[in-house]
């Protein structure tokens, strides 16, 4: 170790802890609205910068991208420069981006600035957790993570809310560019309060798989750009070369991960993980659901507002019961169910999350077009309760089959997974959504492609629950 200053929990003081607490909670909230917040802003986008399908698509999936694959290294760089250099330079690259994406003048530069959000951000993540373990000791930590897990939950569920809010307030005219703007004055308290409050951690020169970074990288891009582009340009023949190419370069990554650990050498992923049917259930778990999770909130924030005329504010108060559903879902399914029901939670939940999204569905095969926005407010509310009981029990259930000397880099590689069945989640219903209008813009068509949309993530919750059969029984802690 190289050492800076370390603090132990009990030298720091309680007043010191809970402000420094509060700017990693504020960053916390600030990266994740970013997630969703951008649903609603995405027809005033297209609007004002000429956006197309494709590049909504990436404006949504490039941050969620960039967002997991930086998860991977970005322990790495924490130890390498110490936690505390890599929240002040994260959240500064976000926060100096967010301004850039805010006075962004077209579609190209907007998702150019989306990009470096998400390498901010998934730079930054890994530090707040380990902040948080560094400042409380191990009597205090539960009550700090559950803190985390509610400002997380909270801010993407109210990304589509606040979105609305902003867009329809229309602050100096800027319409959806406050969306963005908003981070300046979170982000430059944040990495005030972290570089005044904040106390230093060790360093360790560890060597970093460069290598195995490309690969994932080049793998999920192989995955992600022919189903985001495909449809505009014709699927050529190189679209379905790459996404042939998208496996085989995974499987050269996984190889080269297994060369690593045997040679002694620190792997990017520990792919030993996956032999565990509970991990790769786990991971496979979330990665399905929030695919079917971004899936519903792309296909239906484009459907109230450019489908059946909705303005965002509208459109924002009609998907508030999902936001209120997941609150609510969250603290029932990690506090009252899944200790009595273990993996059950997953089932229940994922039931739930069905008949709120069957619902949903019916709504539009059955209701007049437009439909009335009453009867949208049920099942959103139904299809958030559900998705509150998953999150949180999966990550308890999958981490706690796992050993201790591999949890930090199996919670890394679950946390990555979720971005990216983000980013496939976009990409895959862009395709659906899209090819479906074939360019219409008539309510009814837009009804007819947005229910073929829903069926979809319909789909993908219900392999959540299939998978939910691979973990252990056992009730969780």
């Amino acid at each position: 170790m190289t050492g800076t200053t370390v603090h132990k929990p009990e030298t720091t003081s309680g007043l010191r802890r809970r402000l420094v607490l509060a700017a990693l909670l504020s960053g916390t909230f600030m990266l994740l609205l970013d997630t969703t917040i951008v649903n609603l802003a995405l027809p005033p986008i297209t609007a004002d910068l000429g956006a197309g399908e494709s590049a909504l698509q990436w404006i949504v999936s490039g941050y969620a991208l960039a967002y997991g694959l930086f998860l991977l290294p970005a322990g790495w760089l924490g130890d390498r420069i110490g936690h505390k250099s890599v929240l002040i330079l994260g959240l500064s690259v976000f926060t100096v981006a967010s301004l850039l994406c805010g006075v962004a003048n077209g579609s190209g530069e907007l998702i150019a600035w989306r990009v470096v959000q998400g390498v901010a951000a998934g730079a930054v993540n890994p530090s707040i957790l380990a902040f948080i373990r560094l400042l409380y000791s191990n009597s205090e930590r539960g009550r700090a993570f559950a803190a985390y897990g509610t400002v997380a939950g909270a801010a993407t569920s109210l990304g589509p809310i606040l979105g609305g809010l902003l867009i329809d307030w229309d602050v100096a005219g800027l319409s959806w560019r406050p969306i963005f703007l908003a981070n300046l004055p979170v982000g430059i308290a944040a990495v005030a309060a972290v570089a005044l409050l904040a106390p230093r951690t060790e360093t360790t020169a560890r060597r970093f798989d460069v290598p195995g970074l490309l690969l994932v990288t080049a793998a999920m891009f192989a995955l992600t750009f022919p189903l985001t582009q495909g449809r505009e340009i014709g699927w050529p023949v190189w679209t379905f070369v790459t996404l042939a190419a998208a496996p085989v370069l995974l499987l050269v990554f996984t190889r080269w991960q297994l060369f690593l650990i045997r040679r002694g050498r620190d792997p990017l992923v520990d792919v030993r993980l996956f032999a565990r049917r509970s991990f790769a259930a786990g991971v496979g778990l979330i990665m399905a659901f929030f695919a079917g999770f971004i899936a519903l909130m792309f296909a239906v924030s484009l459907y109230l507002q450019l489908g059946i005329g909705f303005s965002t504010l509208e459109a924002g108060l009609t998907m508030m019961p999902f936001a209120i559903g997941t609150g609510l879902g969250s603290v029932l399914g990690n506090t009252v169910i899944a200790p009595r029901l273990g993996r059950g939670v997953l089932h229940l939940g994922t039931a739930i999350v069905c008949v709120g999204i069957g619902g949903l569905e019916a709504v539009l095969g059955f209701a007049t077009v437009p439909p009335n926005a009453g009867w949208l407010l049920g099942p959103f509310l139904v299809a958030g309760i559900g998705c509150g009981m998953i999150i949180g029990p999966n990550a308890n259930i999958v981490l706690s089959d796992v050993p201790n000397n591999v949890a930090g880099i199996a919670s890394g590689t679950l946390s990555t997974s979720q971005r990216l069945g983000t980013a496939l989640g976009v990409a895959a219903i862009g395709v659906v959504l899209f090819t479906s209008l074939d360019g219409s813009t008539a309510p009814g068509d837009y009804t007819h492609a947005t229910m073929i949309a829903v069926a979809c993530s319909l789909g993908a919750m219900v392999l959540t629950g299939i998978l939910a059969f691979l973990l252990p029984g056992r009730k969780s802690a």
